[in-house]
């Protein structure tokens, strides 16, 4: 028995997660994403409120407007109806503010091999607003 459960362990390891948490938003990165992986959490944006961002390593440290594997901003209500129209849904609420993931939507990539790559990260990423209230 203990031999099939060592063995079981060793063939399906608990996946680990680098985690960050910045104003409820919990942000999740499987460990073996670590190296491909740069997190801001730096408010960087003149109009708004950036939350946080991740970008894809190889791409950011080529050019730093590059690679972004996308980004969660927080805005106030009249910002809000401006982002409605165009398009962006928000997914989730302090009652106050209104957060949203924001994807970009310009290449962040360099290479057809560099983007199935990115993609797979950005996949694997997760994100939780914790007690947020959700917007559906």
């Amino acid at each position: 028995i203990v031999v099939a459960v060592c063995f079981g362990l060793l063939t399906n390891p608990k996946s680990r997660y680098d985690t960050y948490t910045v104003e409820h938003v919990t942000i999740s990165i499987p460990t073996e994403y670590h190296e491909l992986v740069v997190v801001d959490n730096v408010n960087n944006d003149e109009w708004m409120h950036q939350v946080i961002a991740l970008y894809y390593s190889p791409a950011y440290e080529f050019h730093t407007d590059f690679g972004l594997l996308f980004s969660i901003k927080r805005c106030n209500q009249e910002q809000m109806q401006s982002i409605l129209e165009n398009g962006i849904s928000f997914e989730a609420t302090d009652g106050k503010n209104y957060y949203f993931v924001y994807e970009p939507t310009d290449v962040q990539w360099r290479s057809p091999e560099e983007y199935s790559e990115y993609k797979k990260v950005r996949d694997a990423v997760t994100i939780s607003f914790g007690n947020l209230q959700n917007i559906q």
